[in-house]
């Protein structure tokens, strides 16, 4: 009965933490009423805070919430990625297909393939040590939300918007629907559906990553997932442990049952590689499975013989990831390059940015305006998937801060919305060949009237034209201009716009 509840305990738990997630991911929208921001999720991830750290010599704030990710680790081992993580949860769910066709999951001996985890964790630690951030790429929350961000919550955006825009047009008196409609725009929908470019291969690798579940439980977890190889090292030491008891006959229904293929033949187990599923303690029948604090093998099989570090090499291992965290000639900075592209208001320097940024989507998501985009290749290799301005898309609402706001790792700056009005992110230019004031002599103010500073950084200068007619050229004051864009989006000159925005 006990095994039982802890079972229900730990689906319970993966349920919550799940939801909870979809949910903080589903409210990262304009104007952000939400009491949980979305930045916390990604505090708690001890390999993306680690390594953005080393990668740019600073000790992140966020560094203490995942430092107790790793205390819970070192007390309970994996139970993060048992209990806890969204894409842990994710093939769990998966796993069950296979079971809906009679398929059963048949485990080995545990595969030497576990070490592959650590071959792919280790070069974004050795990278970051030169300064290039690469965790972004396989983090599994990244992954999880930039897939739920980036292309799940816009597809179920726009069906629902579509089905509503359907039911209108065939409807005669729309009072009731409409109504229901401003609710879900209010409080569920997006107010503009965000649109996405190339984000499809995000969703591919989501894809991927199920049915390597299908295939085989936890594929990702076992044998890829870096952020538990990171864990795994910690919970080498961790207080809790399980024994096997006065099992002697040893069934094999254990091994069989563990989604990580962690439980040797001999009943032995590898602890770095448990997730606390308690799936052997449910299935044992005898009831001799138990997980315990401190020396849980007294009397029964309990850790596999398997080598590994020693406490105080992880110890000095720790201390010096410490070192490279506080700061290390190693890698000194070669200064701060000009941008290519138009970045969000107070983000870092260019390569600043570029090292910190951790590619969740967060600022993309929630930007008003769905100017915010992933680059591809438009910044160089090392920043693609770093948010950019695409102006032919949208403009940067001047009264929004939202982006820094949900910046997990301040790559993007929290500023009020006050220092925000104050920011330049780029300098617009008049280009008055396509200017139509100043290549044809008619009216036009749109950018004029558009620009939000109040001291209006679009000037207009009264000339006649040709035909004696007193007209206003628009002019820029680089003094007042922050580079919001919203003047060449508005600028009705096509197919080329007679205004543009450049990076500072």
């Amino acid at each position: 009965m006990r095994s039982k509840k802890i079972i229900l305990a730990r689906a319970f738990s993966q349920a919550v933490f799940f939801a909870g997630l979809l949910y903080i991911i589903w409210n990262t929208k304009y104007p952000l009423n939400t009491p949980l921001n979305p930045s916390l999720y990604f505090k708690l991830d001890p390999y993306l805070m680690f390594v953005t750290a080393i990668a740019e010599r600073v000790f992140l704030a966020a560094l203490f919430y995942s430092l107790f990710s790793l205390v819970l680790t070192f007390i309970f081992g994996r139970v993060f990625c048992g209990w806890f993580c969204p894409l842990g949860a994710f093939q769990d769910f998966w796993a069950y297909v296979p079971r809906l066709f009679g398929r059963k999951y048949r485990e080995h001996e545990p595969s030497k393939g576990r070490l592959l985890k650590y071959l792919i964790s280790a070069p974004a630690f050795i990278l970051a040590i030169f300064g290039v951030q690469t965790a972004w790429a396989l983090d599994p929350i990244a992954i999880f939300v930039r897939a739920f961000s980036l292309n799940i919550f816009p597809a179920i955006n726009g069906l629902i918007e579509g089905a509503f825009e359907a039911i209108l047009r065939r409807v005669e008196t729309p009072g009731m629907i409409e109504k229901v409609y401003y609710y879900f725009r209010d409080n569920i929908i997006a107010l503009n559906n965000p649109l996405f470019p190339h984000t499809v291969l995000v969703l591919i690798f989501l894809g991927l990553i199920a049915a390597l579940a299908v295939y085989k439980r936890r594929f990702w977890c076992r044998y890829l997932c870096p952020l538990g190889a990171m864990l795994a090292v910690v919970s080498r030491f961790s207080l809790l442990e399980r024994s096997a008891g006065e099992c002697r006959k040893n069934c094999g229904l254990c091994s069989a049952r563990c989604r990580m293929n962690a439980i040797k033949s001999d009943n032995c187990y590898l602890k770095s590689e448990c997730v606390l599923c308690m799936d052997c303690v449910q299935k044992c029948p005898g009831g001799y499975s138990k997980f315990n604090f401190g020396k849980g093998g007294r009397g029964g099989y309990t850790l596999s013989s398997e080598k590994g570090i020693t406490r105080a090499q992880f110890l000095e291992y720790l201390a010096g990831v410490m070192v490279l965290i506080s700061g290390s000639p190693l890698s000194a900075g070669t200064g701060a390059s000009r941008p290519r592209v138009i970045r969000p208001p107070a983000a870092l320097s260019e390569e600043e940015f570029v090292s910190r940024c951790i590619r969740c989507g967060n600022c993309m998501k929630v930007c008003p305006t769905n100017v915010l985009q992933p680059a591809m290749f438009e910044s160089g290799l090392s920043g693609i998937w770093t948010p950019r301005f695409n102006t032919k898309i949208g403009y940067c609402e001047y009264r929004c801060n939202l982006c820094g706001r949900v910046c997990p790792t301040a790559a993007i700056e929290s500023i009020s919305v006050e220092q925000k009005m104050q920011t330049r992110m780029g300098l617009a230019e008049i280009d008055q060949r396509l200017c139509l004031p100043w290549a044809k002599g008619t009216e036009c103010i749109v950018c004029e009237e558009h620009c939000p500073v109040a001291e209006k950084a679009i000037k207009l200068i009264e000339i006649k034209n040709r035909d004696g007619k007193l007209i206003q050229l628009p002019s820029i004051d680089p003094s007042l201009c922050v580079g919001c864009a919203i003047c060449e989006f508005k600028c009705p000159a096509s197919p080329v716009k007679a205004i543009t925005v450049s990076p500072l």
